[in-house]
C-alpha cells in the first residue's frame, strides 16, 4: 500500500501556505512552489502533524507516495524533509532531476518540503536549506533507485518506504 499521511481530524482545518520546491519532469530545475496545509486550528504540534495538499501541485492522475529523509550537515546536525513522489512508468523521465542525479530514471514530480522542530512541516527558507533538500532528493534517488527499476522491470506500481 502506498504510503501517506492520513488527513486533520478537526471539523475546520485551517489552511497554511508553505513555501516548498517542486521537481517537475518539464522543467529544467526545482521551482519554488507553495503547498496548501491544513493544519488543526488549537494543537499544531509535531503530535499533529500538518496535512500538505501535494495534489494541488502536481495533481491526482498519478498516486502519490511520502517519504521522509533525514541527511546530516557537517556539523553532524539532522535535517528531516518530506518527499512527496508521483511515479509512473507512462511519465517521461524528470528533467529537472538530472540536475541533481545525472542518471536517474525517476519518471514523475517530486515536491520536497521541509521537516521542522515542533511542527511536522514548515517553509523551506534560506538557500542554505534549498541546498539541503537537493541533498535530500539525490539521497533519496539513490537510495530508491532499486526500488524503480525493480518495479519497472516487474511491471508493477512503485512501493516506497516511509523512511529514507
Amino acid at each position: 500500500m502506498p504510503s501517506r499521511q492520513s488527513e486533520i481530524r478537526c471539523s475546520n482545518p485551517a489552511v497554511k501556505r508553505i513555501i516548498s520546491l517542486v521537481y517537475r519532469g518539464d522543467e529544467r530545475e526545482a521551482l519554488t512552489v507553495t503547498v496548501p496545509t491544513s493544519i488543526h486550528p488549537t494543537r499544531d504540534c509535531l503530535a499533529v502533524p500538518r496535512y500538505p495538499g501535494f495534489e494541488h501541485i502536481v495533481g491526482n492522475q498519478y498516486p502519490l507516495q511520502e517519504a521522509w529523509v533525514t541527511i546530516h550537515d557537517d556539523d553532524g546536525t539532522a535535517h528531516r524533509f518530506l518527499i512527496a513522489a508521483q511515479y509512473s512508468c507512462d511519465l517521461e523521465v524528470n528533467r529537472s532531476l538530472r540536475n541533481v542525479l545525472d542518471a536517474t530514471p525517476w519518471q514523475g514530480d517530486l515536491i520536497v518540503m521541509r521537516g521542522g522542530s515542533t511542527v511536522s512541516v514548515v517553509n523551506m527558507g534560506s538557500a542554505e536549506f534549498r541546498q539541503r533538500a537537493e541533498i535530500a532528493v539525490r539521497k533519496f534517488l539513490v537510495e530508491s533507485a532499486d526500488l524503480v527499476a525493480a518495479a519497472a522491470h516487474n511491471n508493477v506500481p512503485l512501493d516506497l518506504p516511509t523512511q529514507f
